[in-house]
């Protein structure tokens, strides 16, 4: 199929070429038939020893390219096709063989690399562990003996509290147990405060009773508590004289907690305390709202994360829109209203839903769980 590259280029040539593959394929058993649609296309070498020739190839209707007419007849398994020669087998095993021993080599050097790498995971581990070198520790002490057996564990928790309220008990008699000799406050082992918070037709547990009194106490007499709920109001000046004309205002606009303080904002008020969110919800919703308290107006950052943060805890529309508005006002170095119209929302519900604030309120919340509520 090598020709000159001046033999090239006669317009028949095509035609021939395909009318003698068709008779080659009879010859083999075949029928002429089966080139209905084939084409030749003669490329020109470039580059070589050869630079300048021309080799001629065949082509399927699918686009499949072939070399020569036994490739062909091969193709179509016909029983007089010639065979591939020896060298042309030999090549290929060749390739096949290149190619396993390539794929073979890849994969021991990959296996080489884990295993190195599993050895320096190895000796980092064991400096982190060791970090002394055995020959600095001639005077080291005696190991000291091995634990005892484990002790069985404790029950998961208490008969009349949820699971999830064991921390809470936990931290209470924590809390009393270190602070109890300096705060003089009675101490409660965790079974004896589920026992006393447990409600009752049967007069306050005592104990209970002065635990209470005890925190109330040391709240009252806090000089700090200003910072986190704000001093109170001054009360307004009474006038020395009656004045005729109207009655003296207050100096200065209501605090956020006052009842008659109003929204900067507007807002739904009764949508929102008849709202069917889940009490938990709520609750969360509020005390996350009323971390901002102490909070300073020019550094306004803290304040829009804790709205932002109220607002992807509630699930009801109206106080998702009311905390957007909140949003909308705020700035940077003056979140003075935003901070005002969140605490005073947070004021509202607590001070007109106190009922879900109630320890049996919030224990039934835990009994049902976060996904049945």
């Amino acid at each position: 199929m090598r020709g000159t590259a001046g033999e090239a280029g006669a317009v028949g040539r095509d035609h021939q070429l395909i009318a003698s593959l068709a008779e080659y394929l009879e010859t083999c058993g075949g029928t002429s038939s089966m080139v209905n649609g084939w084409y030749t296309r003669t490329e020109v070498r470039k580059g070589g020893g050869t630079a300048g020739t021309f080799d001629t190839y065949f082509f399927s209707p699918a686009g499949k390219r072939f070399r020569s007419r036994a490739e062909i007849a091969r193709f179509f398994e016909l029983e007089a096709a010639p065979a591939k020669s020896s060298k042309s087998l030999d090549v290929e095993e060749r390739k096949a063989h290149k190619a396993a021993e390539k794929e073979a080599k890849r994969v021991q050097r990959e296996a080489a690399s884990v295993a190195r790498q599993a050895e320096v995971e190895a000796e980092r581990a064991l400096r982190d562990r060791y970090p002394v070198p055995d020959e600095r520790l001639v005077d080291e002490e005696p190991p000291e003996p091995p634990l005892g057996p484990r002790p069985p564990p404790l029950p998961p928790y208490i008969d009349g509290i949820a699971p999830s309220r064991m921390g809470d008990v936990l931290q209470v008699c924590d809390f009393l147990r270190a602070l109890s000799a300096d705060l003089q406050l009675p101490t409660y082992t965790p079974s004896e405060l589920v026992t006393a918070l447990q409600p009752s037709d049967a007069e306050p547990n005592p104990k209970l009773a002065d635990l209470q009194q005890a925190l109330l106490q040391l709240v009252l007499t806090d000089k700090g508590i200003g910072a986190w709920w704000g001093e109170p109001p001054p009360e307004p000046e009474r006038p020395k004289a009656p004045v005729k004309a109207s009655e003296p205002k207050p100096s200065g606009k209501p605090k956020w907690w006052e009842p008659e303080a109003k929204s900067p904002f507007k807002c739904d008020l009764a949508a929102i305390l008849g709202t069917a969110e889940p009490a938990s919800k709520t609750r969360r919703w509020v005390s996350q709202l009323e971390t901002i308290a102490p909070m300073r107006t020019n550094t306004g950052v803290p304040i829009r994360q804790a709205v932002v943060t109220a607002r992807a805890i509630s699930t009801d529309p109206e106080v998702r829109r009311y905390l957007e508005r909140a949003l909308a006002a705020w700035r940077g170095n003056a979140a003075g209203t935003t901070k005002f119209g969140a605490l005073w929302l947070a004021s509202q519900v607590r001070r007109k839903r106190r009922q879900i604030w109630a320890s049996n309120e919030m224990a039934e919340d835990e009994a049902v769980g976060p996904g049945e509520a």
